[in-house]
């Protein structure tokens, strides 16, 4: 928040506030562990971080995604990736309908589970994506 001065008439000067003022008091460094982390055992060790889990990787998660939902600090965040860059290395098109669906099916149950968790949502300019993560 800004402090101002008063000049020696009494008055206060005028400032004008910027929105990157604004932003700028409310910055900072966020870090976010992605999963799944090794060992298992060092999970428990990060209780209230922020944490990523990938579509790309969900395969490998184990148990590790129900620790990172119960784990997540209050003013930290769930990253919910979609994947698409390590898919697109694969050759797997994540723009593919199919892809998409299920992407959007599992981010929806971790959205439902955690209020910190924040999906990542590809979008295309063909046709806008259902939203996920509110009601209808």
């Amino acid at each position: 928040m800004r402090t101002s001065r008063i000049d020696s008439a009494g008055r206060t000067p005028r400032t004008r506030t910027t929105t990157l003022d604004l932003f700028r008091h409310d910055m900072r460094k966020l870090t976010v562990y992605g999963l799944p982390l090794n060992p298992l055992s060092a999970l428990d060790q990060l209780a209230g971080a922020s944490f990523c889990v990938s579509y790309g990787t969900r395969d490998k998660l184990n148990r590790q995604l129900d620790d990172a939902i119960r784990l997540v600090g209050e003013d930290q965040i769930l990253l919910v990736d979609n994947g698409a860059f390590g898919m697109h290395k694969r050759g797997v098109d994540a723009r593919d309908e199919a892809y998409l669906e299920d992407y959007e099916r599992w981010a929806q149950a971790i959205l439902d589970r955690c209020p910190h968790a924040i999906a990542v949502i590809l979008t295309s300019s063909k046709a806008p994506r259902p939203r996920i993560g509110t009601s209808s």
